[in-house]
């Protein structure tokens, strides 16, 4: 049986941790060598970040991974049609 993702990335908790931590999405961009471009797709919910990067986030942005994460269906209120 396929275990049934419980929690997943959410843009709108990436975001507030990246304001909180004082980062606009250009200096983040330069920080950890990702396209502004995606890391404001990301923080829309139009794409989700792979593991790699959202370990790499929550070190630059002193949090844990837990923090970038949210139940399922509470992230789907938060993607791009939102």
């Amino acid at each position: 049986m396929t275990p049934v993702p419980t929690r997943c990335f959410s843009g709108e908790r990436f975001r507030a941790h990246r304001k909180a931590a004082g980062y606009t999405e250009t200096r983040l961009s330069g920080v950890i060598g990702i396209n502004r471009v995606t890391i404001n797709a990301w923080a829309r919910g139009a794409i989700t970040p792979s593991l790699k990067s959202v370990l790499i986030l929550s070190d630059v942005l002193g949090c844990t991974v837990d923090d970038l994460l949210a139940p399922v269906g509470e992230v789907a209120s938060d993607g791009p049609d939102a």
